[in-house]
């Protein structure tokens, strides 16, 4: 019985260090109104990734670098896909900061479509907005100085 207790408490600890992560859930009318391009009044990355993508993490860590060296920079992360304990390590071991969305149980069809109408799904998925009304929608993995260009940023790369 004291062995089921210690579980339960260790499995309560964990989910509530899950929710310190903060994923916000993201549904078809809050996806549509986080990409509008009137929101992003300085340069904003959406970062669309899965825990499951290897070329997702490539440029999150981009994004983490480029983020630490312009505090301009906002950066918002999205899961595509529900969120879970673990979703949140993938972002934490590469110093991914900033807003954290994962889907809701909405269909995935619906809320990819409010995101990004030209989207089929492909990961990793970018939306870049320059600050200035300018966006552009980029699939596969970024160098840097493409994506400085894309948001407006001066260009320098990583050493």
């Amino acid at each position: 019985m004291m062995r089921l207790f210690t579980v339960l408490v260790a499995s309560a600890m964990s989910l509530s260090a899950w929710a310190g992560t903060a994923f916000q859930t993201l549904d078809r009318q809050s996806a549509s109104a986080l990409v509008q391009p009137a929101r992003h009044n300085r340069p904003t990355i959406v970062a669309l990734w899965s825990s499951e993508c290897p070329h997702c993490k490539k440029n999150l860590a981009l994004y983490a670098h480029v983020a630490k060296r312009d505090k301009r920079l906002r950066l918002v992360t999205i899961a595509a896909e529900p969120a879970w304990a673990g979703l949140a390590v993938p972002l934490d071991k590469l110093g991914v900061p900033g807003e954290r969305y994962a889907y809701s149980e909405d269909a995935p069809e619906a809320i990819a479509h409010a995101l990004d109408p030209g989207w089929r799904g492909e990961l990793p998925r970018t939306l870049v907005f320059d600050g200035r009304g300018g966006h552009v929608a980029v699939s596969g993995v970024l160098d840097e100085q493409t994506l400085r260009r894309a948001l407006g940023l001066p260009g320098t790369t990583r050493k």
